[in-house]
């Protein structure tokens, strides 16, 4: 057959997304063989309190563009808070972490409550408190830590809200 031609058909999104993974990762299959996991991948939890704050802070400070550090050291009062950072001087941002890995959401609220009312020891002062915990979303917990009635903003932050930041 002389002078055969053939049609190009446009191609389906797993084409595309099949050419990208090869050209990106040198991936052989399909897209779907690369991207089976949900959109939102689940990151391993870890037990280590200190690991976890280290997350907290990256994670804070990549949301507000500034630096978080620790706030004292294991052991010392700390009134509330692990983590602060300042997106202005003057202006800080603190932020209570809660490493809890199967515990009852109840003593997660008691415990972000008492640390909430203890922020008012602390010798500055500061717009916003965030709670951030690794345990799952819990509606309850949520209205409960954001209707506290205080002078300053309360936010919290579960497992979910922290992947998704990372």
């Amino acid at each position: 057959m002389v002078g055969k031609t053939t049609r190009e058909h446009p191609k389906t999104e797993e084409e595309q997304l099949s050419e990208a993974a090869k050209a990106a990762f040198g991936w052989q299959g399909t897209c779907y063989d690369a991207f089976t996991t949900t959109p939102l991948m689940q990151l391993p939890k870890t037990r280590s309190a200190e690991k976890f704050e280290n997350m907290c802070a990256d994670v804070l400070s990549k949301l507000y563009g500034c630096p978080f550090e620790q706030y004292g050291r294991q052991g010392q009062k700390q009134n509330g808070i692990d983590l602060i950072g300042s997106q202005i001087p003057s202006m800080h941002i603190v932020a209570q972490c809660k490493n809890y890995y199967a515990l009852p959401y109840e003593k997660l609220r008691k415990q972000l409550i008492e640390d909430i009312e203890a922020t008012e020891n602390l010798p500055f002062s500061f717009p916003t408190f965030i709670g951030m915990t690794s345990l799952e979303q819990d509606v309850v917990t949520k209205d409960i830590v954001l209707n506290t009635i205080v002078p300053f903003k309360v936010e919290i932050m579960f497992w979910e809200d922290i992947q998704r930041i990372l």
